[in-house]
């Protein structure tokens, strides 16, 4: 059976796609990310100088991210604008979720293996989870298992919980990949709120890493940029994490 779509955008000219416009639509809000995400760099990770960090003091652990800025970073307005469009995008899935059927078959790893599930969704594809030809050029960079619609649904809480906290773990060691950030997005998507605390807490490692590694972005990288500041966004808006935000 073939994989769910969420939206269907259809074939559509990418050289009309206005990045710097706010979305009005979710249509719209869909073809800004999935042009933006085919001008994203593969890998992306930060040099940071050990000898350029104050030391932490005994009363607050030192938090790398403090007080780094970007001013080339979309302001409020479009980060309140995404977490909206992205509230609606989970109540429109939790809508679809008792219409669409699991995936049957699927041979998956206890959550604590972590390099298993890392293997899963960055290096070997699962012979189970079926990609339709029409989806095939969406999932091209991905040469592990990409995050369709029924493989998100087909997990359990745990495992959503457990991938999420791995997935950031991930991230936040070895850098910036679009598959990656992919996943934690469409995890993101059907996660229970509110958060388990482990949870909460790697989503606040990951805004942080994510300020830190877009302080050192240009102006070529206004399409990564825009990446980050909307995670950051999600965080911080959405989940609730008022203390970091832009």
């Amino acid at each position: 059976m073939e994989q769910g779509v969420f939206f269907e955008v259809g074939d559509f000219d990418r050289s009309k796609v206005n990045l710097d416009k706010t979305a009005t639509s979710a249509e719209e809000f869909l073809k800004q990310m999935i042009v933006g995400r085919e001008q994203c760099p593969e890998v992306i990770k930060a040099n940071l100088d050990p000898q350029k960090l104050k030391p932490p003091s005994n009363q607050i652990p030192l938090d790398p991210s403090r007080g780094l800025v970007c001013p080339l970073a979309p302001g409020k307005e479009w980060a309140n604008h995404m977490s909206n469009d992205f509230s609606m995008k989970r109540s429109l899935l939790e809508g679809r979720r008792n219409k669409i059927s699991k995936i049957k078959g699927l041979d998956l790893p206890q959550p604590e293996c972590a390099s298993k599930w890392r293997q899963i969704v960055l290096e070997q594809r699962l012979p189970a989870v079926e990609i339709p030809p029409e989806l095939e050029a969406s999932f091209a960079h991905h040469k592990g298992t990409p995050p369709t619609l029924r493989l998100i649904i087909s997990l359990t809480d745990v495992q959503v919980n457990s991938l999420i906290q791995n997935l950031i773990e991930h991230f936040v060691e070895n850098g910036y990949s679009r598959p990656l950030f992919e996943w934690i997005h469409s995890l993101l998507l059907v996660v229970n709120k509110p958060l388990l605390q482990d949870v909460c807490s790697s989503l606040r490692a990951m805004s942080r890493q994510c300020r830190i590694l877009r302080s050192t972005l240009g102006p070529n990288d206004m399409v990564l940029i825009r990446e980050f500041t909307l995670f950051i966004a999600l965080v911080s808006i959405y989940f609730g994490q008022k203390d970091l935000a832009d």
